[in-house]
C-alpha cells in the first residue's frame, strides 16, 4: 500500500561509456534526454620537468584558483585566486629529497597532491589538483632558504605560475584544471566534478568521456520492482 511503490523508476542509457544514469530514490520523471559531453572535469597536473634527487631546504606556498584563456590573438591566460594561499610548508634542511617533499605537501592538505614517478631516466615529482574542476589550478611559491641565485636549481625550482607570460622554471604544465561541460535536451551545464546531481527531478549523470554523439538517457516507470513486491507479497 506504500505510495513509493508505484512512483518508482529506473534508467538507462545508450552508450554507457559516455554517460550512465541514476534514479536512486525514484523521484526522477518518466522521459528521454539527450546528453552530449563536450569535455570532463579535471585537474591540473605539473610534473618536474628535469629527474632530481633533491631539491633545497625553504618554504613552499600553494594558491588555489582558476587559470582563464581569453580569445584574444595569441591568447592571454590570467590567474583568479580562490580564497586564501596556504600556509607556508617548510622543507627542513633534512627533508629536500623527492620523497621528503612528496610527504610534506600530502600532509599539508593544501588541495595538491604530490607523487614520484620512476622510469629508465629517474624520479620526477608530479603534483596534481586533489579535487576536479577549474577552481582547482593552482600556483606555487617557492622560497629557498638561502638563494643559490638560480631558479632552475634547488627549491626554487618547484616555482609555477601557468599565466601567459610567467617564468615556469623546472615544473612543466601537463593539463589545467576544467569543470565538465555537457549538453542536457540543448541546454549547457556544467560541473565542477563528472556527476551531474540532480540535474533534472531527481535524475543523476556521471560522464565517462567526451562524445560528438548525443547519447539518450531514458527514465521509465520500474515496474520490475512493483512486480517483485506483489511477488513477494
Amino acid at each position: 500500500s506504500s505510495t513509493s511503490l508505484w512512483t518508482q523508476t529506473t534508467s538507462s542509457t545508450s552508450d554507457s561509456t559516455v554517460v550512465t544514469a541514476d534514479t536512486a530514490g525514484g523521484t526522477a520523471a518518466a522521459g528521454v534526454y539527450q546528453v552530449s559531453v563536450q569535455q570532463l572535469a579535471q585537474g591540473q597536473t605539473a610534473t618536474l620537468a628535469a629527474p632530481a634527487a633533491a631539491l633545497s631546504a625553504g618554504s613552499i606556498v600553494i594558491q588555489l584558483g582558476t587559470y582563464t584563456t581569453d580569445t584574444a590573438t595569441p591568447p592571454n591566460t590570467t590567474f583568479v585566486a580562490a580564497g586564501a594561499a596556504s600556509p607556508a610548508i617548510t622543507i627542513g634542511a633534512g627533508d629536500t629529497s623527492l620523497a621528503s617533499i612528496r610527504d610534506k605537501i600530502n600532509a599539508a592538505g593544501a588541495g595538491v597532491s604530490a607523487s614520484i614517478i620512476t622510469d629508465s631516466s629517474g624520479s620526477r615529482l608530479s603534483l596534481r589538483s586533489t579535487t576536479t574542476g577549474a577552481i582547482n589550478g593552482f600556483q606555487i611559491t617557492a622560497t629557498e632558504a638561502v638563494d643559490d641565485g638560480n631558479p632552475a636549481t634547488g627549491l626554487s625550482a618547484l616555482n609555477f605560475d601557468g599565466s601567459t607570460g610567467a617564468v615556469n622554471s623546472q615544473l612543466t604544465l601537463n593539463q589545467f584544471a576544467q569543470d565538465a561541460k555537457a549538453t542536457v535536451n540543448g541546454i549547457s551545464v556544467t560541473s565542477s566534478t563528472n556527476k551531474l546531481s540532480n540535474v533534472s527531478d531527481g535524475l543523476s549523470l556521471t560522464l565517462l568521456k567526451k562524445s560528438d554523439t548525443p547519447v539518450d538517457v531514458s527514465v521509465a516507470t520500474d515496474t520490475a520492482s512493483m512486480q517483485k513486491a506483489i511477488t513477494d507479497f
